[in-house]
């Protein structure tokens, strides 16, 4: 007979504010980056291969803004 463990924990998340357009400023270098790369096809660098198992995939498009802002900022 085999005894399963169970665990007890409370899995949380940091919560951003709601309206977090009103904490970053119009001015920021982040809206005209976001701008610029929305005017870019990115369709033929991302690959559109379809995965059934496993967790779900993040957005491969936000995922390249955050990486391609975050070098552009920090170089």
């Amino acid at each position: 007979m085999k005894k399963y463990q169970q665990e007890y924990h409370t899995p949380y998340q940091l919560k951003f504010p709601i309206e977090i357009e009103k904490i970053i400023e119009t001015t920021d270098p982040v809206y005209t980056f976001c701008e610029v790369i929305d005017h870019i096809d990115l369709n033929k660098y991302l690959t559109t291969e379809e995965r059934r198992t496993g967790r779900p995939r993040y957005d491969e498009k936000t995922l390249l803004k955050v990486i391609l802002f975050a070098f552009m900022e920090n170089g």
